[in-house]
C-alpha cells in the first residue's frame, strides 16, 4: 500500500524502473513512519492514514521532481517544439523545488481543511471519549450495543 501511494504522483512521468525506486523508498519511509516515528512522536493514527497516504505522497510528489522523463511525457514544449525536460533527470533540477511547493501548498491546503472540518464536529459532537470509554468500546459508550460478541 505504501508503495502505491507513492508510486501514484509519478504516473504518467516515470518511467516504470523508477516505480522500483518509488516502492523501495516509499515501503521503507511509511514503514518507519509506522514502526518507529508514530510511537516516538506519539500521534494518533489507527489507520495508519498520515504515515502511508501522507508521508508517501509527500515523498511520490518529491520523486516526481528527480524522476520525471519526456522520454515517457512530451506533451509540454518548448517554444520551438522539442520535448521540455520534466524532472531532474531530465537536466531540469528547478521541477524540485517546484514539486517541494506545490506539496507545501497541499500540506497547508489539508491543514487548514482539517482544523475547519474538526472545529465544525466539535460543536456537533465530542472529538474524542473519556478514557473509560475508550477502554469499553465506542459501540457500547455511544451506541449502547457490543459490535463484536467476544
Amino acid at each position: 500500500m505504501a508503495g502505491l501511494a507513492t508510486v501514484t504522483q509519478g504516473a504518467g512521468f516515470a518511467q516504470p524502473f523508477a516505480g522500483m525506486v518509488y516502492g523501495a523508498c516509499g515501503g521503507a519511509v511509511c514503514f518507519w513512519m509506522v514502526s518507529v516515528a508514530k510511537g516516538r512522536w506519539g500521534y494518533d493514527d489507527s489507520l495508519d492514514a498520515f504515515a502511508v497516504h501522507g508521508i508517501g505522497g509527500l515523498l511520490g510528489c518529491t520523486l516526481t521532481g528527480f524522476l520525471a522523463t519526456n522520454q515517457v511525457n512530451d506533451a509540454l514544449k518548448l517554444p520551438n517544439g522539442v520535448a521540455a525536460p520534466l524532472g531532474l533527470i531530465d537536466g531540469n533540477g528547478a521541477q524540485v523545488l517546484n514539486q517541494l511547493i506545490g506539496a507545501g501548498i497541499g500540506v497547508a491546503f489539508v491543514v487548514v481543511g482539517t482544523v475547519v472540518a474538526l472545529k465544525l464536529t466539535g460543536l456537533v459532537a465530542p472529538l474524542r471519549l473519556n478514557e473509560r470509554d475508550e477502554v469499553e468500546g465506542m459501540d457500547l459508550a455511544i451506541h449502547g450495543e457490543e459490535g463484536y460478541s467476544n
